[in-house]
């Protein structure tokens, strides 16, 4: 039998992670503004706690940094996929992973197919011709380097300079071939549904610009390096042994944030893929997604529909947003809503966004000003089932594992501590 696993949501509160026994999902919405305490006060103690498998957004990039001593001897492996400083990252390819048929040997059209949705989101909701068609050529150059390519070349890199030299010509000659060997294949399909186009010269370039958009990052050098890699990251290990990885994922600069959701979106598809394998369809090693500044850096498309079947599967999600505001805005106000129901712990640490207040005001039945005027230290538990709680936030130098990684904090944060000053610290928010 297990042993039974706790995480901590405020100073004095742990929940456990035993659903059977809460018969509560474990995903958990934060909600605070920068320097509120959302890193010290949740992400790094529930690190320390190593509780099963962890995929982290570390937004500044110190946390694999200050935490990766720690966690292998805790018996974690520990990688960092460095969206940041790509030249220093382990390998990940989202081809990769798209599955073939087990019986055809065929690989599936609808991984495909979703890989080309996060590659290039709809722009246009009135429109979405235009996206449609973009998609349709994205799927088109993605089958052909899986169906025609070698094995060390089916990857995004081949698909940008496959799409580099792509015209009418070269498109007639590539699929003379194909159609004379393979007429049933995938790729073929979505040529003959793309080749209308050639002849329509404004149609074709308004495509082939969406196309270029869409593909634009897999001929940075970095980008190309992260792909090809062979030292790749096993997502579905994840589930199988205790696994760290930390997504280095810049809070300033937006231009790999289409890969970040590929990685989110084909990380929860595989991680429940995997747990069918398994006794009960839950995973070996439960898996815990923290997604800090999660309405800023990931888009994962239908993530409010994902939320509601992960927990049975031993997956679980950290949601951190700054305001309902940020999630309304990138998901939509009934996604949004969907994705809040889904969490059954959801901590507030104050701020100043109206929308956030009035929210919080309505489920608690106070006045949005007595929202505003909530002490800095100070937090709102809601947990479906249970009164609301009015708690204090935890403060990660209170936990057993802190003097284990004090100097990850820095010196003045360890005389913070030694001298038990009555202030709130500076630093992690």
């Amino acid at each position: 039998m297990k042993k039974e696993t706790y995480r901590i949501l405020a100073k004095d509160v742990e929940q456990s992670n035993n659903t059977y026994k809460t018969r509560l999902n474990n995903n958990d919405m934060i909600i605070g503004p920068s320097g509120a305490g959302k890193t010290r006060g949740y992400v790094l103690p529930n690190i320390l706690q190593a509780n099963g498998s962890m995929i982290i957004a570390d937004t500044k990039g110190d946390l694999a940094k200050g935490l990766t001593g720690y966690l292998e001897k805790k018996g974690y492996k520990v990688f960092v996929l460095d969206f940041k400083n790509t030249l220093n990252s382990c390998g990940y390819d989202p081809v990769e992973n798209i599955r073939r048929n087990p019986e055809t040997g065929r690989y599936l059209e609808q991984d495909i197919l979703r890989l080309t949705k996060c590659l290039a989101p709809d722009i246009d909701n009135h429109e979405p011709f235009w996206d449609e068609e973009g998609r349709t050529l994205l799927a088109l150059l993605i089958s052909y380097v899986l169906e025609s390519l070698r094995p060390e070349d089916r990857n995004l890199v081949s698909v940008q300079k496959l799409f580099s030299v792509w015209d009418k010509e070269t498109g007639e000659k590539m699929f003379a071939e194909i159609e004379r060997r393979n007429p049933d294949s995938f790729s073929l399909a979505k040529y003959n549904m793309t080749k209308k186009n050639f002849n329509a010269v404004k149609m074709n370039s308004s495509i082939e610009a969406f196309t270029s958009q869409a593909l634009d990052i897999f001929s940075f050098d970095g980008t190309k390096r992260m792909i090809t890699n062979p030292d790749k990251v096993d997502i579905k290990a994840i589930g199988m042994e205790k696994t760290a990885l930390f997504l280095n994922i810049s809070d300033t600069d937006r231009s790999m944030d289409k890969l970040v959701n590929i990685f989110y979106t084909q990380a929860l598809q595989m991680l429940c893929e995997e747990a069918e394998n398994h006794p009960g369809c839950r995973l070996p090693v439960p898996v815990r997604i923290i997604m800090d500044d999660f309405a800023t850096n990931a888009r994962v498309p239908d993530f409010d529909n994902i939320i509601s079947v992960i927990r049975s599967r031993e997956i679980s999600v950290s949601v951190i947003i700054q305001s309902i505001t940020q999630l309304d805005g990138l998901y939509g106000k009934e996604r949004s809503k969907t994705i809040i129901n889904n969490c059954d712990n959801m901590l507030y640490l104050g701020g100043q966004d109206n929308s956030t207040a009035e929210f919080i005001a309505a489920k608690t039945g106070f006045t949005t000003q007595y929202i505003f005027e909530m002490k800095l230290n100070q937090a709102l538990l809601f947990t479906r089932g249970r009164r609301l709680r009015y708690v204090q936030q935890y403060d990660v130098f209170d936990h057993p594992g802190y003097k284990k990684v004090k100097n990850f904090f820095g010196k003045e944060r360890i005389e913070y501590v030694e001298e038990k000053e009555k202030k709130m610290p500076f630093g992690f928010c």
